[in-house]
């Protein structure tokens, strides 16, 4: 995987590709979820998208309830601007087993910036499970998002207590 990596870096991604599939079709590399997302992340950076699905499908036989999957699969889509596609990605995120702030927050944060009312309110539940499940998260902030409408957007403020009430234990 390192090798694919330096031969990504020094500008030839075809070889990186060519020998990470290798490595992914041994019997080795075959349940290696790292290596497989790895090689979705540099087809869809090559906007290589059938081969990154049909890895993407080989990544969620591996891990079916990996936020790491998940995420891999919400850049594919946001890659292809296929929004439609992303209706209720927060609950895919949040039913993950594995939970990772940081995948959350960054997916919680782009979708939280489109321009579709639908899709800042996806990135509104990330969030909110975000404060949830880690309130002592130190990268959250309190943001006004333009043109959202924040007081009809979530279907409960308990996340906004626990926000409030973390921030006043701070002082």
């Amino acid at each position: 995987m390192a090798h694919a990596n330096i031969l990504v870096a020094l500008g030839t991604p075809e070889k990186g590709i060519a020998e990470l599939t290798a490595y992914c079709r041994s019997d080795a590399g075959a349940k290696d979820l790292d290596a497989i997302v790895m090689l979705v992340d540099l087809h869809r950076l090559a906007r290589d998208f059938e081969p990154a699905y049909a890895w993407l499908d080989r990544a969620a036989q591996v891990a079916p309830k990996n936020q790491t999957v998940v995420h891999a699969r919400f850049l594919c889509l946001a890659a292809q601007s296929r929004w439609d596609d992303l209706a209720g990605i927060s609950a895919a995120y949040i039913a993950c087993d594995n939970q990772d702030p940081a995948i959350v927050t960054r997916a919680a944060g782009v979708l939280a910036s489109l321009d579709t009312p639908a899709l800042r309110s996806e990135g509104v539940k990330l969030f909110e499970h975000a404060v949830k499940t880690w309130p002592t998260l130190p990268d959250a902030r309190l943001v006004t998002l333009p043109r959202t409408d924040h007081a009809r957007t979530p279907k409960s403020f308990e996340f906004i207590d626990a926000a409030l009430a973390f921030l006043a234990a701070q002082d």
